[in-house]
């Protein structure tokens, strides 16, 4: 178990193992408690979609794929709304 002395210190090892070291840092002022660290980690983690992109880049699909799932996803919105006149 790993024992940190600095809650911003923390922070970085928690960035630093799910890889968002360069991307997002979060600033730890004062008396900042962890939850409130990860809070704000979270948000910016989702404003920025870059769990998403993580994810994505995991394993490789060919832009045919992605260009025939948009396609379908269009098609399903527009079926959606369009029964909703």
């Amino acid at each position: 178990m790993l024992y940190f002395i600095d809650i911003s210190i923390y922070i970085k090892y928690i960035m630093w193992k799910i890889n968002l070291l360069n991307m997002l840092i979060v600033e730890v002022e004062g008396k900042l408690n962890i939850e409130k660290a990860l809070k704000v980690l979270k948000r910016k983690c989702d404003k920025t979609k870059a769990i998403k992109e993580l994810r994505e880049r995991k394993e490789f699909t060919k832009k045919s794929v992605k260009r025939r799932d948009e396609l379908k996803r269009a098609a399903y919105i527009q079926k959606k709304y369009r029964n909703n006149d």
